[in-house]
């Protein structure tokens, strides 16, 4: 075979290629192929309508904390009050040198109601980073309880079952109630705000593990963590141990291991109420 031929034959399946894209052309059969424009273009116009409608819904839930927020930022101002003595003078005594941390619980048992043994260092924290400034300690209380609020909204209507875009309506209600006016007087003081997000952050994280995660090897454990923290972010904290007693009731299957693990952390997140408070109901 000459070089000549050899060229035509490497060449071959080029010119067929050219043959066929040619005969398209010419015959216009290319206009008639069918192209699936509708599959991929087409817009369903019931979801787009669905989600325009729950994202309206979103913005009329925030409408109570935009309101709360507009007027903790043109009401007052960033100075702290007589109320942070206590916690000035407790972070003097546990940042001086010597601290004996043996009474660490007792010196964060605040006015023998109120343990603050983790949200003393949250504040601590808080403190540093923002020069004790009141305003930074609404606004990081402001946000845990926006996550307050989704939780409890993904409690309530995913224990339920609930799979209707109607569901969404229960967003509004439950922040018109959140972050009520009534409410200004937690909001507006740094100390209330961190410890109310925290110890209902706790409570809420556990209660979603029990309830929605009820089979997972760590809802014991996450429900164990979560319940100790809200008990040492307020004395408000401990109501989440009936709670969670409630939700294990509910859902557990007969094992003994989350009684046990709830009763260890119960004894736990009680333990600096029993020991070092006094306070008395009579």
């Amino acid at each position: 075979m000459s070089v000549n031929e050899q060229h035509q034959v490497q060449n071959l399946p080029i010119q067929l290629l050219g043959r066929k894209v040619l005969k398209l052309l010419t015959e216009g059969n290319f206009m008639n192929t069918s192209i699936p424009s509708r599959a991929i273009f087409q817009l369903d116009f019931t979801k787009l309508k669905r989600l325009v409608l729950i994202g309206l819904i979103c913005l009329i839930a925030l409408i109570p904390l935009f309101l709360l927020v507009k007027i903790l930022v043109t009401a007052g101002t960033d100075s702290i009050s007589n109320d942070y003595i206590r916690f000035t003078k407790l972070a003097d005594r546990v940042l001086s040198e010597g601290y004996d941390w043996r009474w660490y619980f007792k010196d964060t048992l605040d006015n023998n109601v109120h343990s603050y043994a983790f949200l003393f260092p949250v504040r601590l924290v808080l403190a540093e980073l923002t020069h004790l400034s009141v305003m930074a300690e609404i606004y990081v209380g402001l946000a845990i309880t926006f996550v307050n609020l989704l939780l409890l909204f993904s409690i309530l209507t995913r224990f339920i079952g609930s799979t209707s875009p109607l569901r969404f309506l229960l967003l509004p209600v439950l922040s018109a109630f959140i972050f009520s006016y009534s409410q200004i007087s937690t909001y507006s003081f740094g100390e209330t705000a961190l410890q109310m997000g925290f110890t209902h952050l706790g409570i809420l994280v556990g209660l979603w593990m029990l309830l929605l995660r009820s089979q997972s090897f760590f809802t014991p454990w996450v429900m164990l963590i979560c319940g100790i923290l809200s008990s040492f972010s307020g004395g408000s904290g401990l109501l989440g141990w009936p709670v969670f007693l409630l939700a294990i009731l509910i859902t557990n299957t007969g094992s003994l291991n989350k009684y046990i693990i709830w009763l260890v952390g119960l004894g736990i997140g009680a333990s600096p109420y029993l020991a070092f408070s006094n306070y008395s109901i009579f």
